[in-house]
This record gives C-alpha cells, structure tokens and sequence, in this order.
C-alpha cells in the first residue's frame, strides 16, 4: 500500500496512526496505571538520591535527616504534563490542613513537567501568591520554594549558591511550615541561622568539589523533564 493510499477499514479510525492501535493492551486501564506507577517509583528513588547522597551527605540542611527519619517529610509524585497552578495551589491547601499538621516539608515532585529552571521559578512564584491569597486566614501555611535541575552553577556566595543546592532530579515544589524554621532556630536569629547555614552548604560544595557535585546530580536527573 502506497503513503497516499486509503484503507477503507481504517479510514475513519482516530488511532490509524496510533502505533499502539494494534497493541490488545492499549485501552486497558492497567497498563497506563503500570506505567504511571513505574514513573512514580523511578522518581522518588531519584529523589532519594538527592536527599541522601547530597543534602544529607553534605549536611546542605542540618535538619533533613532527621525530618525524614521522624516522619514529618511528606513526598508526592505529581503527573502534570502543562503547568496547571489552580492543581498545585489546591494541593497545598489540602496539605495546611489540621489533618495533615504532621507535615513540616513538602515535596511536590512534577517530572514529566518540561520547562526551563527560569519558567519553572516564575511559575512557583505564582503558585506561591495564589496560595497565600487562598490560604483561609488562622491556618497554618508553607513557605512555598522551587528546585529544578537545571539551577545554574553560581558559587559567587552563600546568597546566590543556594540555587545549585536546589538543583534537584525533577523540578519540585518544595513546602516550609514555619513553625519548623521556628523551632530549628531556637533562640537563634533566624537571618544570621539561614547565613551559617547556607555558607556551611557552599564550604561543603567547594571541599567536595563543585565539578564533582555537578556529575552526581547529573546522574540523578529525570529524562521526562528536559525543555525544549
């Protein structure tokens, strides 16, 4: 049969061209579920990574570890495939709910979300503002911060290094409660804790080797999310 030809018994079939048309598995419901919790796995074992060889490792936050190993670390893996702000900012409502005030981090992981680290922190920003415009006024909130994979390499000082430390597998939304700044502070002044804490993360970052750090994220980076 030519390109040009017709198949009369295929001619009005929208999935004529779908190379799945003749696969007997393609409309059962199974298999997309297969593959979308093949996706969540593969995702959050990146995100393990990231937590353990990088920001635990390195002591990049001193209170990732124990966050984690207490149970107040939440992880999801959210499927969007366009930015879908009014999706997020309902998400976090939910999660500032007294039903979830076991939370104290969030990370709302987007890996098949394709857009650049720039487009990814203006899109945060606005999930951000909408959020706290939503936020009913009593309940407990988040601090609301991007990470994406492709943060640049800027190690000029503590204020600008931050971004490479965000430089996660995914991009991810990450949720702040407060109250657990609070608490970690202490008596602390919270500006000069969030300085020492940020200079220890980029001594950590040059003594291990800024090149050699690059790799290892790069290792851990998802195929799903790379822009255009």
């Amino acid at each position: 049969m030519s390109p040009t030809s017709s198949d009369s018994s295929r001619a009005d079939d929208p999935r004529a061209d779908d190379p799945r048309a003749d696969d007997p598995r393609a409309d059962d419901p199974r298999v997309d579920a297969a593959s979308d919790d093949s996706i969540i796995a593969a995702t959050l074992a990146r995100n393990d990574r990231y937590l353990r060889e990088f920001i635990e490792a390195l002591a990049i936050c001193p209170y990732a570890r124990t966050c984690r190993e207490t149970g107040r670390l939440h992880r999801e893996v959210l499927l969007h495939k366009t930015p879908d702000a009014d999706a997020l900012v309902q998400r976090i409502l939910d999660l500032s709910t007294p039903e979830h005030a076991e939370i104290e981090v969030g990370l709302l992981i987007l890996p098949n979300l394709a857009l650049s680290a720039t487009e990814f922190d203006r899109f945060v920003r606005g999930v951000q503002r909408s959020y706290q415009q939503q936020r009913p006024a009593g309940v407990s909130g988040y601090f609301v911060v991007a990470f994406h994979p492709e943060n640049d390499m800027r190690l000029d000082n503590p204020d600008v290094a931050v971004r490479f430390m965000r430089r996660s597998p995914d991009p991810t939304i990450q949720i702040v409660r407060p109250e657990a700044i609070a608490r970690l502070c202490g008596d602390r002044d919270r500006e000069i804790l969030s300085r020492n804490i940020a200079e220890a993360g980029l001594r950590a970052v040059q003594t291990h080797g800024p090149q050699v750090l690059a790799a290892l994220l790069g290792s851990m980076r998802g195929s799903g999310n790379k822009a255009p």
